[in-house]
């Protein structure tokens, strides 16, 4: 459900120029509701040519978004349809892409292991690497000594790939000039590695202070929670950059 959540964010965001799109006609609406009502059934149709493909995974999401479309819409509005259907179709290779990354970066995950666990200390909670583990984190819990293993999944590239897409997709269509879209992208991968680190912390605290049973929600639910609110801010913050600088400057030349 995350990433058609992202898809239907930047329809959001397109909501003035789709409105400046004609009404679609009768028999394009009809096929609009065809596409619809097909939509949850198109995994059968995909089994065939890809096995992998689940009900209700990202092939339905875009076939969905393309009826409503048609079915709103004026057939020239599909243009601003792209973007979405190709984040959701796109997002849907993340695993792929996760696990080729593995077999080159697994070795940082010790990297990251030690700046979780200076994290985890800093903020009163002793926390240590065994010498014969790198990737190994052992918790000293109130009642005993816990150990936990960072695999490759803790380091969020999951998050950081879907992330670039929206980036992508936001550099492709957005205004401004290519030293603004660096910018950004720069702040947007930062906040999102960042938030992946507090995301890890988090659950060490959690489990520190509440138990395994409590750390275990916030591993499998607080994580898509914390991410889906950073990209609708950062959606947000993004589609309102150019207020956000001229107060920038305001307030700067008020300062000097």
């Amino acid at each position: 459900m995350v990433i058609p959540l992202y898809g239907f964010l930047l329809l959001v965001m397109k909501k003035p120029r789709l409105f400046s799109y004609q009404e679609a006609k009768l028999i394009q609406t009809l096929f609009g509701f065809l596409f619809i009502v097909s939509s949850p059934f198109i995994h059968f149709a995909l089994l065939p040519f890809f096995p992998w493909a689940i009900y209700y995974g990202s092939a339905n999401y875009a076939m969905h978004i393309l009826g409503l479309f048609l079915v709103f819409f004026n057939i020239a509005a599909l243009k601003e349809a792209f973007t979405s259907v190709f984040l959701i179709l796109a997002a849907s290779a993340g695993p792929i892409v996760s696990s080729w990354a593995e077999f080159y970066f697994k070795p940082f995950v010790p990297f990251f292991t030690i700046l979780i666990v200076a994290i985890i200390n800093a903020v009163g909670i002793k926390a240590r690497i065994p010498d014969s583990h790198p990737d190994t984190v052992i918790l000293y819990t109130p009642n005993m000594p816990a150990m936990y293993q960072i695999i490759w999944a803790c380091i969020g590239f999951e998050s950081a790939f879907v992330f670039s897409l929206v980036l992508i997709i936001l550099l492709f269509e957005g205004a401004g000039s290519k030293k603004t879209k660096v910018l950004w992208s720069i702040i947007g991968l930062l906040g999102t590695m960042l938030l992946n680190m507090f995301r890890v912390v988090l659950i060490f605290v959690t489990e520190y202070f509440f138990g395994r049973g409590i750390s275990t929600t916030v591993h499998y639910s607080v994580g898509y929670v914390l991410f889906i609110v950073w990209i609708t801010a950062f959606l947000y913050l993004f589609s309102k950059r150019e207020a956000i600088q001229g107060k920038i400057k305001v307030v700067w030349q008020k300062l000097s």
